[in-house]
């Protein structure tokens, strides 16, 4: 059984209808139908988390249901492999991130597999979020999911895309160095977007981490 088929066995039994489950976990029923006929894996995290939600169970039992996984032009089926959970911060990063990430008591957690983060894989410290513009959209669109693992930035290197804040203002960009200040550039095929400078030593800017996976819907 698919894990597509597993859901929408689950939906049939617990509900007369599948509206009523989608107005439930606050999705549009023409939402929940694409879901359900494109399959769960191509549906947004978001999503399947509120499904998962709604029937009472958790994106983890998902991966113990076998989903036939074929490789585009060949008939080939592969095993999604080890996953583990990490922190999803329920909010993107234009719209404001607390300053300590590790007194937030509101989130859910997201289900990765371990291929995707390499080396990273199981650092409980590594946190998920959407980001929030267009200012990185020759890399990542709007709304994409980025991995973000703390660090100081005495860790940074230049090229390295980081979340960071100035004030209250925080924002996702491309990190370099230039003697006492740094750089914050953008990557985007909007022109209204510019460099942010600051001084290395000004006491309103913060490094909150690097970003070590971006996760983008192309459809």
């Amino acid at each position: 059984m698919s894990r597509t088929q597993y859901i929408k066995n689950m939906i049939d039994e617990k509900w007369d209808s599948r509206t009523k489950f989608a107005k439930h976990i606050g999705i549009p029923p023409t939402t929940l139908q694409s879901i359900l006929e494109r399959g769960v894996g191509k549906a947004s995290i978001d999503n399947v988390m509120k499904i998962c939600r709604g029937l009472g169970i958790t994106t983890d039992s998902l991966q113990f249901i076998s989903d036939e996984m074929a490789l585009k032009g060949n008939n080939v089926v592969y095993d999604i492999g080890k996953r583990n959970y990490y922190r999803y911060i329920p909010f993107s990063v234009s719209a404001g991130l607390p300053f300590e990430i590790d007194s937030v008591t509101n989130y859910d957690t997201i289900a990765i597999t371990d291929e995707l983060l390499g080396k990273h894989a199981g650092n409980k410290n590594v946190y998920f979020m959407r980001v929030n513009g267009d200012s990185m959209n020759n890399l990542f669109p709007h709304n994409s999911l980025i991995a973000v693992l703390p660090q100081t930035v005495e860790d940074i290197k230049d090229g390295d895309i980081v979340v960071y804040s100035h004030n209250y203002d925080y924002s996702v960009k491309t990190f370099y160095r230039n003697e006492n200040e740094l750089i914050f550039k953008p990557n985007s095929n909007n022109p209204i977007f510019h460099d942010y400078v600051f001084k290395i030593n000004d006491e309103n800017l913060r490094i909150h981490g690097k970003v070590i996976l971006y996760i983008v819907n192309v459809d």
